[in-house]
């Protein structure tokens, strides 16, 4: 098996469709490689140990605490495409922290203009 699988790969392997493995990344609940902004890839190792034995993902940092230390590794990291990834994954994480939480309004609430 290549080290390296793409999404068509570990689609032929696990017969999960396409759709459901980009919503599986979105959501890091497959074990996957981002090598740039729009390409992922998957290990094979990893896929076979996920099928077997289910994935468990690390823990997002969502304390200020863990923010702190992301930022420290940042400072300490000298290679500038990883200094990237870690800036873009700090921005998220505070975004996250920021955005309220979406409440999807009650149907009866908004029965009114359902009606004709």
């Amino acid at each position: 098996m290549k080290e390296l699988l793409t999404y068509q790969e570990v689609q032929d392997i696990t017969g999960i469709p396409m759709g459901t493995l980009y919503c599986l990344v979105h959501k890091r609940k497959i074990p996957h490689v981002r090598l740039g902004p729009r390409t992922v890839r998957f290990k094979g190792t990893d896929i076979n140990t996920w099928l077997t034995d289910g994935y468990q993902p690390k823990e997002e940092p969502k304390s200020v605490e863990q923010l702190q230390k992301l930022k420290a590794r940042i400072s300490e990291e000298s290679d500038l495409c990883v200094v990237d990834l870690l800036l873009a994954e700090y921005e998220t994480i505070r975004e996250e922290m920021k955005a309220p939480k979406k409440v999807r309004p009650n149907r009866e609430y908004h029965s009114d203009r359902l009606k004709p």
